[in-house]
């Protein structure tokens, strides 16, 4: 008799093959990090490992990156699922560890929110977003990365509540002469860089044929 074929039905093979999500990557990152600074792994390791936990697309990649690192079962286990709603007056936090994060197209703007980035990038695109009122506060803490902002003529930015460290920060003034909301950045930027300006062409140019459409 020639083999049998190849069960599809095994629980491991299935979960190994799992997509992971930027969560998942920020969590796993954190954790090599920790296990250096336990003297688990040493510099000449963690390289390696974090290029291996940034490429990782499934969680049997994530697990081959986490291998023989105590503890690993807890970070490899699926993210907890994200609250279809947040309570009133509760921040909205969005953080990232050597990693890249983007929200754009149509998505809700709390109103009050919380971004933490260590050698990571964020782009928030307000372009299709729904504003929550004329109020919006970030509150930012970033270390060696980069937050931008794309913002449509009407919005208008507020920066004098940023503390800078060999930082630099690039704000477009509103062009509408009403602004229909003012966006207030506070926090602190160690060796960071933010930037909020109006879309480029390609990305008008896609707005406008979405309207079109």
């Amino acid at each position: 008799m020639g083999d049998e074929p190849a069960r599809h039905d095994d629980p491991a093979a299935s979960r190994a093959l799992e997509r992971i999500s930027d969560a998942d990557r920020e969590r796993a990152t954190e954790f090599v990090q920790a296990a250096l600074s336990h003297g688990q792994i040493g510099l000449d390791e963690i390289d390696e490992r974090l290029g291996a936990v940034m490429a990782a697309r499934t969680r049997g990649d994530l697990e081959a990156a986490l291998i023989h690192l105590p503890g690993a079962a807890a970070v490899l286990a699926p993210s907890p699922p994200v609250p279809a709603t947040i309570r009133p007056g509760e921040p909205v936090t969005i953080t990232g560890a050597h990693t890249k994060i983007e929200r754009a197209g149509r998505w809700a703007v709390p109103d009050h929110l919380v971004v933490t980035l260590r050698h990571s990038s964020l782009v928030l695109d307000l372009m299709e977003a729904d504003l929550p009122g004329p109020a919006i506060r970030i509150d930012v803490d970033l270390t060696h990365s980069r937050f931008r902002l794309i913002v449509p003529d009407d919005i208008q930015l507020e920066t004098t509540g940023l503390e800078q460290h060999g930082s630099t920060v690039g704000v477009e003034a509103a062009r509408g002469t009403s602004p229909r909301a003012v966006v207030v950045l506070t926090g602190r930027l160690h060796w960071s860089k933010v930037a909020a300006d109006a879309p480029g062409w390609r990305r008008r140019r896609a707005l406008r044929k979405a309207k079109r459409s």
